[in-house]
């Protein structure tokens, strides 16, 4: 799902989907399994600062990339962008990453239940 994040002086679209996955990956340059692992610790508080920042890009960017608009930022400016965020900023960004991620591991176990 698309949203909306003031960031950057911007109002940017976000969007951590498929194609999230893939440049965050890429930039990290890591494996999906590798990306699996980093997830888990994401969800235990346990991830690197890099990691929570990597995230946010690569839901940025992928929105962008949805709406037809350039990536004209990189990990590093969207670290600095982050510098002036609040915590309650930061926290919606991440709350909309945790919701894209679990709608499909959601769907699937819905799909399973109504087969049962």
């Amino acid at each position: 799902m698309l949203q909306h994040f003031f960031i950057g002086g911007e109002n940017r679209p976000f969007k951590f989907g498929f194609n999230a996955i893939d440049i965050y990956c890429r930039e990290r340059s890591i494996t999906l399994a590798q990306f699996t692992e980093q997830l888990e610790r994401v969800g235990k508080g346990e991830a690197l600062p890099g990691e929570i920042r990597d995230l946010i890009y690569a839901g940025l960017a992928g929105g962008a990339l949805t709406a037809g608009l350039p990536v004209s930022f990189n990990s590093l400016t969207v670290g600095d962008w982050m510098d002036e965020l609040t915590s309650e900023g930061i926290a919606a960004i991440l709350k909309a990453f945790a919701e894209s991620v679990s709608a499909p591991v959601k769907k699937k176990a819905e799909t399973q239940a109504a087969q049962l």
